[in-house]
């Protein structure tokens, strides 16, 4: 009789657990992921060097046998630093004394370091392979809430004299012709748009608890932008607005406080730009690739069911 109820109660205790496990779940998750960040647009003036990237959500996920859902906010960081090949901008003015000349800025080892921070909206679904390997497919949306970029270059400003024999001078500061120094400037993107980003995720999960475990996985994503106003790069890359142009009172310290740049996410090249004057920096809004590892912390949190096993008299 004894091992009668024993196999009764073992049977009943089998059968609640596959039950339940048929049932949904739930479960609170914590993420963090990191990798390379590379700018898929084209421009045949401009090196993209990889970046990294950063990201945070927290979700809320249901799972169904081996099928699994989530959604929830982040934030996503991102950093890149495209450099630009060497350029000359170049016009015709007069010097000092009133002879024409073409005078020349010369721009070398240009480099933009970008940085944005984005709110973002995950959405993932998911399929266990087994009980311990997944794949999982997402696509998610980010708004840019902090863009920021800083440009370093070296410069130095030449002439050429049109009428003279030994047309070209150099390192005459008296005259507007200064010595290689390097230029340093920072801002804001004037165009920074949103992005929608589908992605792929493959990896293991990890118990480490009762009612926690733990997904780790490598991920791929890809980031398609979405203008959030036409875009119309009308800004010059080299800013010399504010750059005090008269030949009797120029000087280096002026134009090493007041030459700007803008973004070449932004604009396009100046007029007087050899070859490329006038021309987009960037031929297309970039698209970006991240490629990286993810780690999800889950907390379960699905109700604790209590069977009552009575007996009625």
């Amino acid at each position: 009789m004894t091992l009668v109820l024993v196999w009764a109660f073992g049977s009943l205790d089998a059968q609640y657990y596959n039950v339940t496990n048929k049932h949904a779940r739930s479960y609170l998750t914590l993420s963090a992921g990191g990798g390379v960040h590379l700018q898929m647009g084209e421009s045949e003036r401009i090196k993209a060097a990889p970046g990294a990237a950063a990201q945070a959500a927290f979700s809320y996920e249901v799972q169904t046998r081996r099928f699994f859902f989530n959604i929830g906010v982040g934030a996503d960081w991102n950093m890149l630093s495209p450099e630009l090949k060497e350029m000359t901008d170049s016009y015709l003015r007069a010097d000092r004394d009133g002879r024409p000349i073409r005078y020349d800025y010369s721009y070398s080892d240009y480099r933009e370091t970008q940085q944005a921070v984005y709110a973002s909206v995950p959405i993932q679904f998911g399929f266990l392979l087994t009980d311990n390997i997944y794949l999982a497919l997402g696509v998610k949306a980010s708004y840019p809430l902090y863009t920021h970029y800083a440009v370093s270059t070296d410069l130095y400003t030449g002439g050429t004299y049109l009428q003279l024999i030994e047309a070209v001078q150099r390192n005459v500061p008296s005259y507007g012709f200064y010595p290689e120094a390097t230029y340093r400037y920072e801002g804001t993107y004037a165009n920074a748009p949103l992005y929608v980003t589908p992605g792929f995720e493959a990896g293991a999960l990890l118990p480490i608890g009762k009612r926690v475990s733990c997904r780790i996985g490598a991920y791929c994503e890809y980031g398609i932008p979405i203008p959030l106003n036409e875009r119309t790069p009308d800004l010059d890359l080299i800013d010399y607005s504010a750059v005090d142009l008269s030949p009797q009172t120029q000087s280096q310290q002026n134009l090493q406080d007041n030459l700007r740049f803008n973004s070449l996410s932004d604009s396009h090249f100046n007029a007087s730009v050899a070859d490329y004057g006038g021309t987009d920096a960037m031929q297309q809004v970039a698209q970006k690739l991240t490629v990286g590892v993810r780690c999800t912390f889950r907390f379960d949190v699905t109700p604790v069911v209590h069977t009552c096993m009575c007996l009625k008299y």
